[in-house]
């Protein structure tokens, strides 16, 4: 899901199979817990499953960028399903910046 607004902040509403006899809810942490991933994020994100993986993707925005003109490239994060107390938990896995060419951190 995203927001409504200039912004399109994303969110994730996800649940998992049990052997198909219960559902658990998925939970994906916000972005914002981690702040080396949500540096220069300003939403926009676009979600999709690949690899067996959960993949965001969002621009990057410099200083002074405006919400309509990023300039700072891309990010992907890949996400893993992780089992938890009560449920599943997405965790980054790995994350890609890619700036006029590509590249990753």
């Amino acid at each position: 899901m995203t927001s409504a607004g200039s912004g399109s902040y994303g969110s994730l509403i996800a649940y998992a199979s049990n052997r198909n006899h219960s559902i658990s809810p998925i939970y994906l942490p916000p972005l914002e817990d981690d702040p080396e991933a949500s540096r220069g994020y300003m939403g926009h994100d676009r979600f999709a499953v690949g690899e067996g993986a959960l993949l965001r993707n969002f621009p990057l925005y410099e200083e002074g960028d405006t919400n309509a003109a990023p300039t700072g490239g891309t990010r992907q994060i890949q996400y893993r399903l992780q089992a938890g107390e009560a449920g599943w938990r997405l965790v980054p896995d790995k994350v890609f910046d890619f700036q006029r060419g590509s590249g990753s951190r």
